[in-house]
């Protein structure tokens, strides 16, 4: 990838953390630009985050930091969740670390939990 080219500019519109004046966005063959606060907030449920810099709670274990955008943004049940937790750790090859603190993981691993939080989108899980 090169640097420099607006690749962060551009989540951060589709984010809504960003606003532009110029220019268009076409995500999922919708003008951005042209949809309601509602539509662009379904939108966004459909883009997954990794942040540059680790975005994990130090007070909460792993499985708690995995399942806090599904008690915010889901109505399912607490085993649901767990059942999306794990899954989401088998697909970074981080089985069974649930209960551990994110203090004793390496960079690394942060990220992997970060893209499995974010990828939980390509498993059809909503």
């Amino acid at each position: 990838m090169l640097g420099n080219t607006g690749k962060t500019v551009l989540l951060k519109c589709l984010l809504g953390l960003h606003n532009y004046d110029k220019g268009e966005i076409i995500f999922d063959k919708i003008n951005y630009k042209n949809i309601s606060d509602k539509e662009k907030i379904g939108l966004k449920s459909k883009i997954g985050t990794v942040f540059q810099g680790s975005a994990l709670f130090d007070s909460m274990n792993i499985e708690g930091n995995v399942m806090l955008p599904l008690k915010m943004f889901n109505n399912y049940s607490n085993n649901e969740m767990l059942d999306i937790v794990n899954q989401v750790l088998k697909r970074v090859n981080l089985e069974n670390v649930n209960k551990k603190y994110n203090k004793i993981l390496s960079q690394l691993r942060y990220t992997g939990i970060e893209i499995g939080m974010a990828s939980k989108r390509d498993m059809g899980i909503k």
